[in-house]
């Protein structure tokens, strides 16, 4: 079984980009080298993408394209008689035995992979399946297969890795929160699958299609899951406890699938079955009627505190988008109007369980968005009455789907969507794949040693650290954070062994990190034995040192029974293998240097912040468009001239975006629908983005905080790297407040009175400072790394700090 490549992906993505630009010479070639290129295991995993870009050529290049990627799928693998295989799709029972197999061969070889060979599996099953559709007779038999595979699956796997936690002797809580992050994982790749088709699909019919076999597979998982029974671990009881983890997912289900789950006596939803499945059976009648345009689910999130369901659906008209959102409050009976009101001052159709004060709210206010669920009695046979209601209530809400209501002033901020302090809903459905941090990662396991790897904060450094993590070919990641994470302890495992380690006050024994390492593995993949090249990545590393620092200083017993050993063996383990230490700070780690024999051999690596190609597919065109999702059009420019202000930081992008789309509903000259060009950009910037408006700007209210702290005497005397890098920032900017750069001699008499202070050569400071986005060299001159921060560092105050 193969996967694919990040260096494949970023082809596939150049090929989509010179096809839709009709740059066909470029294309042809581009086509050509990767189908030749391309082993054959990778071939038939992209060849459903290969066939889709064919329809942007022209006919006889189509032809003469089509034909060679036939002929290489038919030649087999290389080195291997040739095979009669036939492009044309398989039978359907001869498929779904190779999807089986496909699915047996991911249990065996490559568990709990799932950013790589998972992800890459299932989306060939999710393409191949959608493509044979048209030629099937029993849609429903298709789709009950199709839920069956993965079921089974689920069961499997999940059963497998409790058990490989209990054989480690590690706790049942490592097991059960690993168990139930492999779930969310699992779920995320398939609902991954369906958001990245929501905007190609053609037609009502292939959009439908889409939406039916992601159900399936979902729902399946699921149903899977809840068969699980391993020691303490059982699969219902864990489904119906930790109902936040995973219910979100069941919005992208159809109801038909989703229903499954209320089995009496197995429910996976105890208490909550009638809202939740009478609102998407309710989906299911809405969709299926004629006069509704193509339909898909957008969003699907659990409002953390109000034990309320949202779901948003996209309904597509013309080029543009209108929302219809629904909402189910589970959990019991809804006591409380001002949660009603709320919902429904959100425009969204409700389904909830209402009491006799709710109800009454309700008739009084003759509100027609409300759907009383108390009616059907937790009875399944009742769900398809209150489908009909919600059903109508959904036909009301976008009835108006028309161009002509949805022209006119944008109506609310788009980009506020976006979930910036929600990431397991950001992660979920807004990810985006970054296939540079994949290539670096690749590049390190090839050999060993000690990095450090720095950048700004909110650069995306754990979302991309654990889209990483686990197995993949000869290379093993493992993510552990000295970052508190209560509801994941598999990531804690290092953190909290650490420290029990000082509090102790024994010496470690010589194996203590090896073992600590065995351990992680474990608890956070699910490989028989770590016989890979791993690469160690230990999150918010400068705490990892803080704590030895403070237990030293405490105790200075410690330095020779606990703190040296342990730098000592992180350093025998970089030997022969990559240990990666992430955060903000490249000086962090340098402690107790008199001995310390691990900082000397640390080699700081460059983060890559979001890339960008002008007028090509890219990560950070990807970022834009899912902030601002298929509400909004941008062009290439825009995308660029966005992109010169944030150069791909993630987290600025987001609010930038926000402040625009608030700019935007003010202004009296766009409309919906038009797309959004540079120009828009440049005069939202002019009056915006200059030091004076962001002063007083509610948009960057975290990094005006960060960046005055940085700047703050605590932060001179606890943190002189960064105080050092800021202040130079913030002077470069004072003095050139247009251009924001200086000549590289302006640059060393700026950072010659930090030296002592950092500890750091001008130039090395530099060199540091580009490394982590704060600063940029070329051609003789140092710029701003993020022009939008600098600018945001010299309009901080010490005022922010309160």
């Amino acid at each position: 079984m193969s996967t694919v490549d990040p260096k494949t992906h970023q082809s596939l993505n150049e090929l989509r980009g010179h096809a839709k630009a009709w740059r066909r010479a470029k294309a042809d070639e581009l086509f050509r080298l990767i189908v030749l290129g391309s082993d054959h295991a990778t071939l038939t995993l992209i060849s459903h993408d290969l066939s889709e870009i064919l329809g942007e050529f022209e006919k006889t290049r189509k032809r003469d394209l089509g034909y060679l990627l036939q002929q290489a799928l038919q030649r087999g693998p290389r080195h291997a008689p040739a095979q009669n295989i036939s492009f044309n799709p398989t039978p359907a029972a001869s498929a779904f035995e190779v999807y089986e197999m496909r699915m047996d061969d991911l249990a065996d070889k490559h568990i709990f992979q799932w950013a790589t060979f998972y992800k890459d599996n299932c989306a060939f099953i999710f393409k191949d399946v959608v493509s044979q559709l048209p030629t099937m007779h029993d849609y429903t038999d298709v789709e009950e297969r199709i839920q069956l595979i993965f079921s089974n699956h689920s069961h499997d796997i999940f059963s497998r890795g409790y058990s490989r936690v209990l054989e480690r002797g590690l706790a049942h809580e490592i097991g059960l929160a690993k168990s139930l992050r492999g779930l969310q994982q699992f779920l995320h790749v398939i609902v991954g699958l369906l958001r990245d088709q929501r905007e190609g699909a053609p037609s009502r019919a292939q959009a439908a299609m889409y939406w039916d076999i992601a159900s399936a597979m979902i729902t399946g998982v699921l149903l899977g899951y809840r068969r699980v029974v391993v020691d303490e671990l059982v699969g219902r009881e864990v489904l119906n406890d930790y109902l936040t983890a995973w219910l979100p997912m069941l919005g992208f289900c159809r109801g038909r699938h989703a229903v499954m789950l209320a089995d009496p006596g197995e429910s996976a939803l105890i208490g909550s079955e009638a809202a939740v499945f009478s609102l998407l059976l309710g989906v299911d009648r809405w969709t299926s009627q004629a006069a509704t345009p193509p339909v898909m689910p957008k969003y699907s999130r659990v409002i953390i505190g109000l034990s309320r369901l949202d779901v948003t659906y996209s309904v597509g008209v013309d080029r543009v988008s209108q929302d219809v959102g629904a909402t189910a409050f589970f959990a019991g009976p809804l006591l409380h109007k001002s949660d009603l009101e709320n919902a429904v001052a959100l425009g969204l159709t409700i389904v909830a369980e209402l009491t006799k004060s709710t109800r009454e709210w309700v008739d009084t206010s003759c509100t027609h968005e409300v759907v009383d669920s108390s009616d059907a009695q937790g009875q399944i046979t009742n769900f398809s009455t209150l489908a009909e209601t919600v059903a109508a209530a959904l036909t009301m809400r976008s009835a108006p789907v028309t161009s002509q209501s949805l022209s006119g002033r944008l109506p609310r901020n788009y980009a506020s969507d976006f979930p910036l302090d929600d990431p397991l809903f950001r992660e979920g459905q807004f990810e985006v794949e970054r296939h540079s941090v994949n290539r670096i990662i690749q590049g390190l396991q090839r050999g060993i040693g000690a990095y450090v790897w720095c950048s700004v904060r909110r650069s995306g450094k754990t979302t991309s650290a654990e889209a990483v993590a686990g197995a993949a070919g000869d290379r093993m990641v493992i993510v552990q954070s000295m970052d508190h994470r209560p509801n994941s302890p598999e990531v804690n495992l290092l953190s909290s062994r650490v420290r029990m380690a000082f509090e102790a006050g024994n010496a470690i024994p010589e194996t203590f990190f090896s073992e600590l390492v065995k351990d992680c593995v474990v608890a956070t993949t699910q490989a028989n034995a770590p016989r890979r090249n791993l690469v160690l990545i230990i999150d918010e590393y400068e705490s990892l040192f803080e704590t030895i620092d403070t237990y030293t200083r405490r105790d200075p017993d410690l330095k020779a029974l606990v703190s040296l050993p342990l730098i000592s063996q992180m350093l025998g383990f970089s030997m022969k293998n990559t240990l990666l230490f992430m955060g903000q700070r490249p000086d962090a780690h340098m402690i107790l240097l008199s001995q310390n024999q691990l900082s000397p051999n640390v080699r700081q690596y460059a983060f890559p912040l979001f890339e960008h190609q002008p007028g090509a597919p890219s990560e950070f065109a990807t970022l834009v468009s899912r902030v601002l999702s298929e509400n909004l059009r941008v062009n290439d420019a825009f995308i660029e001239a966005v992109y010169q202000e944030t150069k791909g930081h993630p987290y600025l992008t987001v609010n930038v975006l926000v402040d625009f789309c608030d700019w935007l509903m003010e202004s009296t000259t766009f409309e919906l629908g038009v797309e959004l060009s540079a120009k828009y950009f440049h005069d939202f910037s002019r009056e915006r983005l200059d030091i004076a408006a962001l002063r007083n700007s509610p948009h960057y209210r975290l990094f005006h905080k960060m960046l005055a702290e940085f700047s703050s005497e605590t932060s001179r005397e606890q943190e002189p790297w960064l105080y050092a890098v800021t202040s130079i920032l913030r002077e470069i900017v004072k003095r050139h407040p247009k251009r924001m750069n200086c000549s590289l001699a302006a640059f060393d008499q700026l950072a010659k009175p930090y030296e002592d202070l950092a500890r750091t050569p001008a130039r090395q400071l530099l060199s540091s400072a580009a490394m982590a986005n704060f600063l940029h060299e070329t051609n003789g001159a140092v710029y701003a790394g993020i022009p939008l921060m600098a600018r945001l560092a010299a309009s901080a105050t010490t005022r922010s700090l309160t």
